[in-house]
C-alpha cells in the first residue's frame, strides 16, 4: 500500500507527498464508515462511541503507521479526562491547557529536529494539533459547567458547558470520532453528545434528520476542483521549488507570478483535506446546524474554510477570519476571551498573547514566525488605510458606496492583499529562515517596500483626508437636516379676490 502512494506522489512531482496522499485516502475511507455509522440504532450510543474508537485506531496504526502518535494522543486524552474529573480548582483548565500545549510543543520539536520536513512518514503533529484544540477546550467547558456565576459566560460557552462528566468511553468516542480526527475540523464535546443522542435533530419533540446527500456531493465536487488544480498546476508551480535554481533564473515579473500561483496551489491541499473531511461529517449527520430563516437545513457546523472569501479577500483580517475557522473559534473563545477580564474589551496584551498561542500551536519553524511577524504590520496598515481612504468612496452621510470608486477600491484591496499574503506564504511553506530570505531577496523585498511606501502615504495623507472627510460629512448632514423651504404664498388676481 505504501508503494502505491509513493508512486502516485512521484507522478505528481512530489507535491502532495506520499504521506499526504495516505491522509487523503484515510479521509475518503471515512465515507463508508459514515454510512455504516448511520446504520447503528439511535439508542445504541455506546456502540457509536466504540465504532469511532475502533475505526480511528485502525487508521492510525494499520494505515498511517502512527504508532507513537496513537500512544501520545491516547495518553494525553487520559490525562485530561482524569485531571478535569478529580481536580476541581479554578486553575484546573489552565493547568490542563499548559500540559497539553507542552506535550504538543515536544511533538513539534521532535518533528523539527527529526527531519520530518523531509520525511513526514512519522509526522502526526497535524492530528495532535486537532487533539490539542479539543482537549484544551474541554477543560474550560468542564469548568464552565461547575462555575456558580453563569452570568460571566458568553452565550456560546453556556451552550458548550459540560454539566455531567462523561464516561471514559464517551470521552474517547468524541476524541477519536472518525470525522475530522486527522485534519479537522474540530468539534465541541457537547455538540458531539447532542449528535450521538440525536437531540441535535429534535424538532417539536420528534427526531427529524434531513438528508445530507446533496450537501455531501456538493462538498466532494468542490474538493475535486482543487484536486484538479493540484494535479495539473502544482507540478509546475510548487511552493517547495521557489528556492531552486530554476526559480532564480526567472525574470522579476515571472517570479512574482510564480509566487502567487505556488501559494494558491499550496492552499489547495488544505482546501481538499478540509472539504473532504467536512463532507464526511455531513454525510454521517454531524454537520447539521439547524435550519435557516426559510426553513432550509444548514450543514455548516464543520465549515472550516470559505474559499471565495479567502482567495478574494479585501484585507488580511478578512482572509484570516475565513481561514481555518475552527482554530480561530478556539483562539477566540478559549484564549482571547479567557485572558480578558469579564465585562472588559481585550486590549493589546490579550491580542499579543493570542497571537503567541497561535504561533506556538503551529510549531517552532523559523518560517512560521517570519510569516506571523511580517503579516501583523500589514494587517495594521490595512486597518489604517481602511479608516482613512474607505470613507472617500462612500456617499457622504450614508452607508451607500459610490459604485465606480468603490469597485476600484475593492479591486485594489484584493490585489494588494492577496499579493502580499502569497509572497509572505513562501516563508510559511519553506519553514526555514534562509530559503525564505533568499526568495524575498530575489524579488527585492518588494512586499516590504510596498508596506513602507503604504505607511508613508498613510502618514502624510491621514490628517488632511480625515479633516476633508469631516467637512464632507458635516455638509451632507446639514443638507439632510436643513428645514424644508416653506411654500410660496399664491398671488391672487383682483378678479379672484372679488369672487
Amino acid at each position: 500500500m505504501d508503494a502505491f502512494f509513493q508512486v502516485a506522489s512521484a507522478k505528481l512531482g512530489g507535491n502532495p507527498t506520499a504521506e499526504q496522499l495516505k491522509i487523503v485516502a484515510s479521509i475518503l475511507s471515512s465515507y463508508p464508515c459514515a454510512l455504516l455509522f448511520k446504520l447503528i440504532p439511535a439508542k445504541q450510543t455506546q456502540m457509536k462511541h466504540l465504532f469511532s474508537i475502533l475505526v480511528t485506531s485502525y487508521i492510525m496504526t494499520s494505515v498511517l503507521h502512527y504508532y507513537r502518535g496513537f500512544f501520545h494522543i491516547s495518553l494525553i486524552c487520559l490525562f485530561t479526562w482524569i485531571w478535569m474529573k478529580f481536580y476541581k480548582g479554578s486553575n484546573g483548565p489552565w493547568i490542563n491547557f499548559a500540559v497539553i500545549m507542552l506535550s504538543m510543543s515536544i511533538c513539534h520539536l521532535q518533528r523539527q529536529w527529526g527531519g520530518y520536513d523531509v520525511d513526514d512518514s512519522n509526522d502526526y503533529s497535524g492530528t495532535l494539533m486537532i487533539a490539542t484544540v479539543k482537549l484544551t477546550s474541554f477543560g474550560f467547558n468542564v469548568a464552565d459547567g461547575r462555575t456558580k456565576n453563569q452570568a460571566v459566560l458568553s452565550t456560546y460557552n453556556k451552550r458548550m458547558k459540560v454539566e455531567r462528566y462523561p464516561t471514559l468511553v464517551e470521552f474517547y468516542g468524541w476524541m477519536f470520532f472518525f470525522g475530522g480526527f486527522l485534519v479537522g475540523p474540530t468539534s465541541e464535546f457537547m455538540d458531539y453528545m447532542r449528535f450521538i443522542s440525536m437531540q441535535m435533530f429534535e424538532v417539536k419533540g420528534k427526531i427529524h434528520a434531513p438528508s445530507p446527500v446533496k450537501q455531501t456531493l456538493f462538498l466532494i465536487a468542490k474538493s475535486l476542483c482543487f484536486v484538479a488544480v493540484i494535479v495539473t498546476v502544482a507540478p509546475y508551480y510548487n511552493s517547495a521549488d521557489v528556492s531552486s535554481a530554476a526559480f532564480a533564473d526567472l525574470s522579476f515579473g515571472k517570479k512574482l507570478i510564480y509566487l502567487q500561483v505556488a501559494a494558491f496551489t499550496s492552499r489547495c491541499k488544505y482546501y481538499v483535506a478540509w472539504l473532504l473531511s467536512e463532507a464526511a461529517c455531513v454525510l454521517c449527520g454531524f454537520g447539521f446546524n439547524g435550519y435557516n430563516a426559510s426553513g432550509k437545513a444548514r450543514w455548516d457546523r464543520f465549515t472550516n474554510i470559505y474559499v471565495r472569501k479567502c482567495e478574494f479577500s479585501q484585507s488580511i483580517k478578512e482572509m484570516l477570519d475565513h481561514w481555518n475557522i475552527g482554530a480561530n473559534r478556539w483562539l477566540r473563545y478559549y484564549v482571547y476571551m479567557r485572558i480578558t477580564p469579564p465585562g472588559q474589551t481585550g486590549g493589546a496584551s490579550s491580542t499579543l498573547i493570542t497571537y503567541a498561542v497561535s504561533a506556538l500551536w503551529h510549531g517552532f519553524y523559523p518560517g512560521y514566525y517570519l510569516f506571523f511577524l511580517s503579516i501583523t504590520p500589514f494587517q495594521m496598515l490595512a486597518r489604517h488605510i481602511r479608516r482613512t481612504f474607505r470613507p472617500l468612496v462612500m456617499i457622504p452621510g450614508t452607508k451607500s458606496p459610490k459604485p465606480v470608486l468603490k469597485f476600484f477600491y475593492d479591486i485594489a484591496g484584493i490585489i494588494l492583499t492577496m499579493s502580499i499574503v502569497n509572497i509572505l506564504s513562501a516563508a510559511f511553506n519553506l519553514l526555514y529562515w534562509q530559503p525564505a530570505i533568499t526568495v524575498w531577496k530575489q524579488i527585492y523585498f518588494i512586499h516590504y517596500v510596498v508596506g513602507i511606501v503604504g505607511y508613508a502615504i498613510w502618514n502624510i495623507t491621514n490628517r488632511p483626508l480625515r479633516e476633508y472627510q469631516k467637512k464632507r460629512e458635516a455638509k451632507a448632514i446639514s443638507q439632510y437636516t436643513r428645514p424644508p423651504t416653506p411654500p410660496m404664498e399664491e398671488k391672487t388676481s383682483p378678479i379672484q379676490q372679488k369672487y
